[in-house]
């Protein structure tokens, strides 16, 4: 399991110690390597992950700060240089609800403002003072933070911002209805005029879990009240199915395209043209399904997103509403993303990737794998 850090503090010199920003930093990530080395058995799977604060003193405290600050599971900051930017973001934090660690140099001759102090403030003089502050700090919370860090919903899914009221969840409409599908049956079920209901499933289950405050609507493509492209949406199923994919797979200009027959997937990657195909065994029964998943911000409401969860089949659809959620390989393909592009995942504007996804004999699909030939992530 990995904790976000968020480090904030001045950027001018003269308010760290010896007028050196780095022996502030060096004696953070000090801290942070104490406390991992003397970590208890039960936590030797976690790791912490320290984001410094970017932005200059006295400007505005941009998009980039808030959402760090958001996906942090500690915040640490040096209230030593009295600035708004920095208590502004202190009250950010404390509204969250992330765990806060407060410092300030000895030195310092004002007092502590009165809407603050009520918190615990470490007092450092020197930088190994300062190193033994925080990693007391931070031994004191890892515990709590590490067991509760599973069920915390930006921890889960960080498809939405964490304070998302509604998601519309779009599929295609069901080829072969059934009775149950007919409004005039006695037994009328909403749900059989659903394509692809195991992914729609499986989806439904996910959002509720990590965004449980959100009101989460279905529609089939074929039903849609005429603002719905404002909203964040979860579009299930390709552009043969589902026509609000494929209209909005042109509006982003996606890099996929299906192949003629619909058993692969063609993707302009990083390393040029690639493309996943659908496998079948000597009987002609399906072994292997090609998936598609995408993020974007939504051309119409830049605050909302748009996901796709696609396949060449139901198997590879089903694998895209997981391959990013919430299990161990979905967490691992997370890391791979924000590896990759060097920030936390919710701050990539734009992800795309495709994959194979092994199919079992009694139809189940197997955990998929991002990988970098078949992946795509642009930051800004």
């Amino acid at each position: 399991m990995k904790l976000r850090v968020f480090v904030s503090h001045s950027f001018h010199a003269e308010h760290h110690l010896h007028g050196k920003l780095d022996g502030f930093r060096n004696s953070v990530d000090a801290a942070r390597v104490e406390v991992l080395s003397h970590a208890k058995l039960g936590l030797r799977d976690v790791s912490i992950d320290l984001h410094f604060e970017d932005t200059a003193i006295g400007q505005l405290l941009p998009a980039r700060t808030r959402i760090d600050i958001e996906c942090a599971d500690i915040f640490i900051i040096d209230i030593s240089a009295r600035t708004a930017n920095t208590f502004f973001e202190l009250g950010y934090a404390r509204a969250l609800g992330v765990e806060t660690i407060v410092i300030q140099q000895r030195s310092i001759q004002e007092s502590i403002p009165a809407n603050v102090a009520d918190l615990l403030v470490g007092f450092y003089g020197t930088t190994d003072e300062l190193r033994q502050i925080v990693a007391r700090r931070l031994s004191e919370i890892l515990g709590d933070v590490a067991s509760l860090g599973a069920s915390r919903p930006r921890d889960r899914c960080f498809w939405f911002e964490p304070d998302v009221r509604e998601v519309h969840i779009v599929c295609g409409s069901e080829p072969e209805a059934t009775r149950f599908a007919n409004r005039d049956s006695d037994d009328y079920l909403l749900i059989d005029n659903f394509d692809d209901r195991d992914a729609l499933f499986a989806l439904s289950t996910l959002l509720s879990r990590a965004y449980p405050n959100a009101n989460l609507v279905r529609h089939t493509s074929a039903n849609l009240p005429p603002d719905i492209y404002h909203s964040n949406l979860v579009l299930v199923g390709g552009p043969l199915t589902n026509r609000v994919a494929a209209e909005m797979m042109a509006e982003l200009n996606v890099k996929v395209r299906y192949l003629d027959g619909d058993d692969g997937i063609e993707f302009q990657g990083p390393r040029g043209l690639e493309i996943v195909r659908s496998q079948r065994d000597a009987s002609g029964v399906i072994v292997a399904d090609a998936g598609y998943f995408g993020r974007f911000r939504n051309p119409f409401a830049r605050r909302n997103r748009i996901i796709m969860c696609q396949g060449c089949h139901t198997f590879g659809t089903l694998a895209a509403s997981a391959i990013l959620a919430d299990d161990n390989q979905a967490q691992d393909n997370a890391r791979y993303l924000e590896k990759l592009s060097g920030v936390d995942a919710r701050a990539i504007a734009r992800i795309e990737c495709v994959f194979s996804v092994r199919v079992l004999t009694n139809r189940r699909v197997l955990p998929a794998a991002v990988t970098e030939p078949l992946t795509f992530v642009h930051v800004s």
